[in-house]
């Protein structure tokens, strides 16, 4: 994974990746900047491709939570 690393002055920060902010949010210090670091690599990581626990078919899950693919999901909700 890329170099994140945190850029501005005063009152107004962001997280970046090279010269490309990774988010929208503006942070009001560098300490705020750094706490956020976590979630937003978390978020930058590739989704996990996994086999539904119903039908087998490959699906690109959200967590560890998420085992059944949105078909199956859907068909097992109603």
């Amino acid at each position: 994974m890329a170099q994140l690393s945190i850029a501005g002055s005063g009152r107004s920060f962001q997280v970046m990746i090279g010269r490309r902010a990774v988010s929208q949010r503006r942070f009001t210090s560098t300490g705020n900047a750094i706490a956020a670091l976590p979630g937003i690599e978390r978020s930058l990581r590739p989704a996990t491709v996994r086999s539904c626990l119903c039908c087998g078919t490959a699906f690109a899950s959200a967590g560890p939570g998420n085992r059944l693919c949105d078909p199956c999901r859907q068909g097992r909700d109603a």
